[in-house]
């Protein structure tokens, strides 16, 4: 389900709670009513871990983009520095290469 549908939900049986809430105190809470929590809170549940799972995915692919323009400036850095090396010194590197 999508966030949009379990908060429609969520705010659905919340709201059905909060008609049945007012307090009776001399009768006790009926079946439909504990079910009626268990619902909501079982949703709420559900809700909370995909938001939290939206934000570590976001927080993820921030990070990697980030990354990777790391690599790529590191990598213009390191072609910099092989083409300042002298004629000598890239023939070297070739040969250890062989």
């Amino acid at each position: 389900m999508k966030l949009e549908q379990l908060n429609g939900m969520a705010k659905k049986l919340n709201k059905d709670l909060k008609a049945t809430s007012e307090e009776d105190f001399l009768e006790e809470e009926s079946k439909e009513d504990d079910k009626l929590k268990l619902g909501f809170e079982i949703v709420l549940h559900i809700l909370n871990t995909k938001k939290d799972e939206a934000k570590a995915r976001k927080e993820y692919a921030e990070k990697r983009a980030k990354k990777i323009k790391l690599l790529e400036a590191l990598a213009k850095k390191q072609d910099a520095n092989l083409e300042n090396m002298s004629e000598e010194d890239l023939i070297k590197e070739l040969d250890a290469l062989s």
